[in-house]
């Protein structure tokens, strides 16, 4: 019987210094959070950390640049014996949607050892895992944005503009 993972549901996510990943790579508890792999060297790091299984966020058209993604991705996950699960999510054909939400959900309650989730910068990774805190874990949005601001969530352009963080405020529909 496989326990479900809560993927570090409250701890704040700390920089890893590993090299080979666009825009970092972060660490709450056993989830990783990250931008593209970029050698196959990160890849056999991730495999060496007790990494069980990967989800991409990437988009076909992104996979399709060499230049975005350096690396046979599926293929080097293949030979490393890693659960691949491709995820695609952002733009027009790939919705950012709550069905993304409970997919994530399910591969981490399915998921026997770390994950890593990315996309190609770490930015909609990390929005997706605060969607999840919120959605499936419990954790107040104010609280769970907090987290995802420790891992390359960024700011709302609305926050500049204003010159100030947001305070979130979750309204559920009746």
């Amino acid at each position: 019987m496989l326990l479900p993972i809560v993927a570090g549901a409250a701890e704040t996510p700390r920089k890893l210094d590993w090299p080979d990943f666009r825009s970092g790579i972060f660490q709450s508890g056993d989830l990783y959070i990250a931008g593209q792999p970029l050698t196959e060297t990160a890849m056999q790091r991730l495999k060496s950390e007790g990494v069980t299984t990967i989800v991409n966020l990437r988009t076909p058209k992104e996979m399709a640049s060499k230049k975005s993604t350096p690396i046979a991705e599926a293929d080097l996950v293949e030979a490393l014996s890693i659960t691949y699960h491709h995820l695609p999510s952002g733009g027009e054909d790939y919705p950012y949607s709550s069905e993304t939400v409970n997919t994530f959900a399910d591969i981490l309650n399915k998921t026997p050892g770390k994950v890593l989730l990315h996309c190609n910068s770490g930015r909609r990774a990390v929005h997706l895992w605060v969607a999840h805190l919120v959605a499936n874990e419990g954790i107040d949005i104010d609280e769970a944005v907090r987290l995802g601001r420790a891992a390359n969530f960024g700011t709302v352009p609305l926050e500049g503009y204003l010159s100030k963080p947001l305070t979130y405020r979750q309204v559920t529909s009746k």
